[in-house]
């Protein structure tokens, strides 16, 4: 039997999905949801106006690739249609939106977290729970890119990203970084957070995001530090523990241990290990949907991010935006 995928928006992430399941499966019959105005005749895809004539298709799986403002919508409609559902991050752009939301049928749902797919990051995960290089201390996250540069053939201006209307910002566009601190480090005791608008870019939300998270009773202390205007593009983790530092260079691909000003590379991915992520995430989200039966086993990692993981990120978020509005120290 044939396998129905439906794509809720077609912008550049919908594509980069679109792409993964086609190199995935060529068999599988592919639909677009998207609004009157971009219907396209040369599509070869089926193309829906309305949300009726999706719901109709009877789709398998589902990628919620729209604004973030429109994902809580969208999972509404389609949750008691398809019980297989990926939500492009974040998974809202406003607590209110999920704060009475009730799964109660049981849904495979998964966020488009990929950095939870990294090997590099697990390879940490496993560190911190064997304890051989003693407590963590400090932890400093930084990602930086230039805006213009992330999308090739539109506009900056008119991109989620640029819109605080359609929940974008520096803090929603690169909460992968935020996600992989709770997610490795774990909820914070108390937050504080400085949002700006550093550059000239022609964008009405923040540039730049300065977080800090304490865990008075672990005593340690997490930095991370997120922008948009960032000309050469950075991203990396550096973790301090009692006996050795530990970093990932994201962009190189490469795991590092740090001693005496000297680095030496502990593992190498190579430069283009981040382009696959998404691939895998994709692949590990239709094989858990049943879409596909094959799958590399060294791929499956079961701490992806959930509809769980992303309401407490959501939480996270909301007050994050609240200490930057009072100017103070939240408590979680």
């Amino acid at each position: 039997m044939i396998k129905k995928i439906l794509f809720i928006s077609y912008g550049s992430i919908a594509k980069k999905h679109l792409t993964n399941v086609r190199l995935i499966s060529k068999t599988i019959e592919i639909a677009i949801l998207r609004s009157k105005n971009k219907t396209s005749n040369k599509s070869k895809y089926l193309i829906f106006n309305k949300v009726s004539e999706a719901i109709e298709f009877k789709p398998d799986a589902i990628f919620i690739c729209s604004p973030a403002n429109t994902h809580i919508y969208y999972l509404k409609k389609f949750r008691g249609v398809c019980r297989n559902i990926f939500i492009e991050k974040p998974l809202c752009s406003n607590i209110t939106q999920i704060s009475a939301l009730d799964i109660k049928k049981k849904i495979n749902l998964q966020l488009g977290y990929f950095l939870r797919y990294h090997p590099h990051l697990h390879k940490i995960k496993r560190i911190i729970k064997s304890k051989i290089y003693g407590k963590i201390q400090l932890a400093q996250i930084e990602a930086g890119q230039y805006l213009p540069d992330w999308r090739e053939n539109i506009a900056y201006e008119k991109t989620v990203s640029s819109q605080k209307k359609l929940g974008g910002g520096v803090m929603q566009e690169l909460s992968h970084e935020i996600d992989y601190v709770v997610w490795l480090f774990g909820i914070p005791k108390y937050l504080f957070c400085k949002n700006e608008k550093l550059s000239n870019l022609k964008i009405d939300v923040e540039d730049f995001s300065s977080i800090y998270f304490d865990y008075p009773n672990k005593k340690k202390v997490v930095q991370i530090n997120l922008n948009m205007f960032q000309r050469n593009s950075s991203r990396s983790c550096t973790i301090y523990f009692e006996k050795k530092t530990i970093k990932i260079d994201f962009i190189k691909g490469c795991l590092y241990e740090l001693n005496n000003g000297k680095s030496k590379i502990i593992h190498s991915l190579g430069k283009n290990y981040l382009k696959k992520l998404i691939f895998i995430q994709d692949y590990h989200f239709l094989k858990r949907s049943k879409i596909v039966s094959k799958i590399n086993k060294k791929n499956i990692i079961s701490n992806f991010a959930n509809f769980s993981s992303g309401k407490i990120l959501t939480q996270v978020l909301d007050r994050l935006i609240k200490s930057n509005k009072a100017m103070k120290v939240m408590k979680y």
